[in-house]
Formats: C-alpha cells, structure tokens, sequence
C-alpha cells in the first residue's frame, strides 16, 4: 500500500486533470455558441434586408384605391316634403316611366329642394312648375338608383 501523502497526491493530480478538461469543454462550448449566435445574428440580418427589400417592391406596387362615396339614402317622402317646406300632394312609386312625385310648395323654396333632393338615392330625370295663386306646383320625375 501507498502512503497517504502519495495517495493525496494522485487524487490531486486527478482532481487538477479533471479541472482542465472541464475548462477545455467550457471553452470549447463557448466559442461553438459564439459561433452560433453570430451565424445567427447575419441570418437575422439577411432576413430583415430582404423583408425591406420586399416590402418597397410591394409599396411600389399598390395603387390606391378609388374613393368610394358613401351610399346615400331612400327619399323618405313625407319627410322630405316637410323638409321642403312643402305639401305632399301625389306620390306614385309606381308611375309609367318611374316614380313621380309632386308638391306644392312657395316659389322661395324651389332652389333648395333640388340640392336637398341630391342628398337621397334618387336620380332626377325632370321636373316642370305650374303657377298656382298662393303657391307652385312642382312635379318631379325621378329614378331610384340600384342597391
């Protein structure tokens, strides 16, 4: 048997060899991720050139969309003769050539009812004016447009 001091040497130098092969799979581990995280870091870079890059082409593609007017509404009738400061006198939906729509209203009242009338979803096709003593008779011959 060995003495003590030989045996505390062995296991010193077995412990020291241990030591360094640990170091050396330290070292060879931290430059092999190095590595990787630089591979990494190009691939990244790689990525986001060629997304900018797609990104102007896409950019230089698009064409802007027309603008689209909003749809307007259904002229509500009676609400609109009231608006007009006017009376309802006949309204046929259902006239030959399209729907026909007549009021008596003052003359002061017959410009505006035409920007009004512009508001709805209503085409106008023609209109005619009769005089009456107090008043003018307006009769408005309109086509609904297409939902």
């Amino acid at each position: 048997m060995r003495p003590l001091a030989e045996r505390r040497g062995l296991w010193a130098g077995v412990w020291l060899v241990s030591l360094l092969v640990a170091l050396l799979v330290v070292g060879w581990l931290y430059r092999d991720t190095a590595r990787h995280h630089q591979a990494l870091a190009r691939v990244s870079l790689t990525f986001d050139q060629a997304y900018r890059v797609q990104q102007k082409r896409l950019l230089a593609l698009s064409v802007p969309l027309p603008e689209i007017p909003p749809a307007r509404p259904a002229l509500p009738v009676l609400a609109f003769a009231a608006a007009c400061g006017g009376e309802l006198i006949a309204w046929q939906p259902e006239a030959d050539g399209g729907p026909a729509l007549t009021l008596a209203l003052p003359w002061s009242r017959v410009p505006p009812l035409f920007s009004q009338l512009a508001g709805y979803a209503v085409t106008l096709r023609g209109f005619s004016l009769s005089a009456r003593p107090d008043d003018v008779l307006l009769v408005l011959a309109l086509t609904p447009e297409a939902e």
